[in-house]
């Protein structure tokens, strides 16, 4: 009896240390499919429902190769640091989750150093005559966001449950960063809680299937109207209660569903020539848009 108390104790030990050893630990190649686009392989990653618990990556062996990243019902807060690997991802798809934070999908998150206001001052002390550069590649420091609880954790864990939060404040300084994902083509970020998108979403130029449904998005940002490739934008069942002055020039889209906001005036849909698709309902228009037979 006694004898077989103790190797029921040696097994339970022995299976706590296997757990321990494999089960954390991610393997990455066994996640990915090949979608067959345009006559040619796609590899993507499809790691939905993965991620509930901390894991450490094993990543890719060739992370170029990887087209596209579905994390979808992970109850993710944050996207894991180890997707700013994968820099030629034109797919991405984090929907039902509880991600707030969309600005991974332009920058990658700063590291233990740039979270410190003495680490600019000291690059810009260095860098005395550095203004920014003009382009795509900065982005002022106001809006960077960063996450202090990841400090001491390894690029190749994925952060599961972490908030972000920004550093502190310094608006006239610009801090040069490269997009992370700049060949993005389609964005799922559906079923989150989004309140905001990045200011300089234009800068996903090749973007043109963007999914932001059942999110909490009040406002769009002005620079939505120059994505010139998006032809689907779905932002159903949201808070918007306004659209900005360019979203006119959004005269590629051939499908668009506004059903379930707070528009109270459509006015800005005109001109939309290559429009198949459009959803308005249940919202509290005021008038008629007069101009939607141009469309």
């Amino acid at each position: 009896m006694e004898t077989q108390a103790v190797s029921a104790a040696d097994e339970s030990e022995i299976n706590k240390k296997r757990m321990n050893s494999t089960d954390n630990i991610l393997q990455l190649n066994d996640y990915i499919s090949v979608h067959r686009h345009d006559g040619s392989d796609r590899h993507f990653l499809n790691l939905d429902r993965c991620l509930r618990q901390p894991y450490t990556i094993n990543h890719v062996s060739n992370n170029e190769t990887i087209a596209g990243i579905s994390l979808m019902y992970n109850y993710l807060i944050q996207i894991p640091t180890f997707v700013s690997d994968y820099t030629n991802l034109v797919e991405l798809n984090a929907s039902h989750n509880e991600l707030s934070d969309t600005e991974f999908i332009l920058y990658r998150s700063l590291d233990d150093n740039e979270l410190t206001e003495s680490y600019w001052d000291d690059f810009f002390k260095i860098n005395s005559n550095y203004q920014g550069p003009e382009n795509p590649y900065s982005v002022n420091r106001e809006h960077c966001r960063t996450n202090e609880q990841t400090k001491g954790l390894s690029a190749n864990t994925a952060n599961i449950g972490k908030h972000s939060k920004p550093p502190t404040p310094s608006p006239n300084k610009q801090i040069p960063r490269p997009l992370v994902h700049p060949f993005l083509e389609r964005i799922n970020f559906s079923f989150n809680h989004i309140r905001f998108l990045p200011a300089n979403i234009h800068y996903l130029r090749f973007l043109h299937t963007l999914n932001l449904s059942n999110n909490y998005l009040k406002e769009l940002p002005s620079n939505i109207g120059f994505l010139e490739q998006l032809n689907t934008l779905t932002l159903n069942h949201n808070y918007l209660e306004i659209l900005p002055a360019t979203f006119s020039r959004l005269t590629q889209l051939q499908s668009l569903d506004l059903s379930y906001n707070s528009l109270q005036s459509i006015d800005l849909i005109k001109n939309f020539l290559n429009l198949k698709h459009f959803s308005i309902d249940s919202n509290p228009l005021k008038l008629f848009p007069m101009l939607l037979h141009t469309c």
